[in-house]
């Protein structure tokens, strides 16, 4: 998948999860994975800012992607991440920060897909 496209569908998933949240929908998120889903993030968006929440889960993380993930943290907010890896940022820098975390944090190839699914 090209690196338009991927940006295209993360905005077009962010857009369907604030729509789905100012509809009232209070539990709802979006996890946006590679292909083999083994890597995955998920997000959340707050009704009254229109921020997005981008969380990491730890669990199938190495140290390295842990490290790096990290370090792409400090890059975005200026702070050390010390609790969890989580990332609040506004919905129009999100799909550039999203990809970046599956392309420098995960390590995925410039050309890899990404899938789009709204839970609730």
């Amino acid at each position: 998948m090209d690196p338009r496209g991927r940006i295209d569908l993360i905005k077009k998933g962010l857009k369907d999860l604030l729509k789905k949240v100012k509809e009232g929908s209070a539990l709802a998120y979006l996890i946006l994975s590679e292909e083999s889903g083994e890597k995955y993030v998920q997000c959340t968006i707050s009704r009254e800012q229109d921020k997005v929440i981008i969380d990491i889960p730890e669990t199938t993380l190495s140290d390295d992607e842990i490290r790096r993930m990290k370090e792409i943290i400090s890059d975005v907010t200026g702070e050390e991440a010390i609790f969890g890896l989580q990332i609040q940022t506004t919905l129009n820098e999100a799909p550039e920060i999203i990809d970046h975390i599956f392309t420098y944090g995960f390590q995925k190839q410039s050309d890899y897909t990404i899938n789009a699914k709204i839970l609730e």
